[in-house]
C-alpha cells in the first residue's frame, strides 16, 4: 500500500461521515420549512443545496480525471491498480451524493414554482372579486 492510496482510502471512509449528516439536516430542514410554508428561506437552502450539488460533482469529475491519469499512464504515477480502484469508489460516492442532492433540490423548486402559482392565483382572485363587486 502506498501513501496516495492511504490518504484516498481515508478520504473515502471519512467523507461520507460528514455529507451523510449533512444531506439529512437538509432534509429535515426542507420538511420544516415545507410545513411552514417559508418561501424565502426555502430559497436559501435551494442555493445551499445547489452549491453542494456543485462540489460534489466537481469532486467526482478531479477523482474520475485522476482514474484516467492512472489508468491510461501508469508509468506517470507509478502507482498500483488499488489507487485507481479506490479512487473511482469515491467518484461513486461523490456522484450518488449529488444525485440526492438534486432529488432535494428538484423538491424544492417544484414546491417553491407551485407555492408562487398559488400566491399569483389567489391575488388574481382576490383582484377579480374587486373588479366584479366595483362592477
Amino acid at each position: 500500500m502506498t501513501t496516495l492510496f492511504i490518504i484516498m482510502l481515508t478520504l473515502t471512509l471519512i467523507v461520507p461521515l460528514f455529507i451523510v449528516p449533512l444531506i439529512d439536516s437538509h432534509w429535515m430542514v426542507y420538511e420544516i420549512l415545507a410545513k411552514e410554508g417559508d418561501q424565502e428561506n426555502l430559497h436559501v437552502l435551494l442555493k445551499q443545496i445547489n452549491s453542494w450539488i456543485i462540489r460534489h460533482l466537481a469532486c467526482a469529475l478531479i477523482a474520475v480525471l485522476f482514474v484516467a491519469v492512472l489508468v491510461y499512464s501508469p508509468f506517470l504515477l507509478g502507482q498500483p491498480d488499488q489507487l485507481a480502484t479506490i479512487t473511482g469508489i469515491y467518484a461513486l460516492i461523490s456522484i450518488i451524493f449529488a444525485f440526492i442532492e438534486m432529488l432535494l433540490a428538484q423538491e424544492i423548486s417544484h414546491l417553491t414554482t407551485t407555492g408562487i402559482i398559488t400566491e399569483h392565483s389567489e391575488i388574481e382572485h382576490a383582484q377579480l372579486g374587486r373588479y366584479k363587486n366595483n362592477s
